[in-house]
């Protein structure tokens, strides 16, 4: 059995640190050992889909299925039409704002708040929020997606159709603060406008922290221990989508409501499913004793 890593140039940093985890070869696709490996793990990769072609290798999280998650609208449409709960989305260009699903009044006004976003993003550094009641403007934004107001956010990892880690996103000022000195790093430090430019910056991520909970903003997941404080219907929401997109494992993040179902359980929407999620410390090692069990499986 020779397992092989694979991932792109910008999800190197955790899949190098779980190939070396599960303490097997990794490397880019085009890495010259990949030729011997059998059992290949993409990680969030779509390089070189002639892999597939090659019935002897098994592949875990096949290039169609990553380049289906990575296509934001297309994966909200598969989910839907599978009957997994996401918000109301539609495409989003500048004839919506005469006629299309967009919920817009006669006035040009919006009936909700919405998020205009790319097909591809990461972070959420690409939305535009336009808020209920504002006019609608096109910002080339490719779809949009209705805001739902969470109560909590959680990350479930799904390897195999098993839940194996449950994380719950957090907000603190210190962590706002780090990332905002992280993205001012190329401030020149003479500048004597540097004190108010990032008085100003924290004021506008403070206004929009309720609405885009990224790093950026000052939000991070945290590892729970005790999953029985979340949703009942979380879990087997978030296996139901990973199965949705075809992929072997995936890291899906949801969102539980105020709003109640019919048997009182609060209302949870899948906001995408990740193929090459950020892990480290003690998640590197779950993760790695799950994918051999996955590799060992096909051996």
């Amino acid at each position: 059995m020779n397992p092989f890593l694979v991932y792109h140039p910008t999800t190197r940093p955790s899949g190098r640190a779980l190939a070396r985890a599960m303490k097997i070869p990794y490397g880019l696709i085009s890495h010259y050992s990949l030729c011997k490996a059998d059992k290949i793990i993409r990680w969030g990769t779509i390089e070189n889909p002639v892999l597939e072609q090659q019935v002897w290798r098994k592949i875990f999280n096949e290039e169609y299925n990553i380049r289906l998650a990575s296509h934001k609208y297309r994966s909200l449409k598969k989910l839907r039409a599978d009957g997994v709960p996401v918000p109301d989305f539609g495409l989003c260009d500048y004839r919506e704002s005469q006629s299309g699903p967009l919920p817009i009044n006669a006035d040009g006004t919006l009936r909700e708040t919405i998020f205009q976003r790319r097909f591809h993003h990461t972070r959420g550094t690409d939305i535009v929020i336009t808020k209920q009641h504002e006019g609608y403007t096109w910002t080339l934004g490719n779809f949009w997606t209705k805001y739902i107001k969470p109560h909590k956010e959680y990350r479930v990892h799904v390897i195999g159709g098993q839940v194996i880690i449950c994380q719950k996103k957090f907000w603190s000022e210190e962590n706002m603060r780090q990332a905002l000195a992280g993205e001012r790093r190329e401030e020149e430090p003479g500048d004597e406008l540097a004190g108010f430019g990032e008085m100003v910056d924290l004021q506008y991520k403070r206004g929009r922290k309720d609405f885009i909970r990224n790093w950026s903003n000052g939000w991070f997941f945290h590892t729970m221990n005790n999953w029985s404080n979340m949703p009942a219907n979380a879990i087997p929401t978030a296996i139901r989508a990973v199965e949705s997109l075809g992929l072997d494992f995936g890291a899906v993040d949801i969102i539980s409501t105020e709003e109640k179902d019919e048997q009182g359980k609060r209302k949870v929407y899948v906001l995408e499913v990740n193929t090459a999620p950020g892990i480290e410390g003690d998640s590197l090692l779950v993760y790695a004793d799950k994918l051999w069990e996955m590799i060992n499986a096909y051996a």
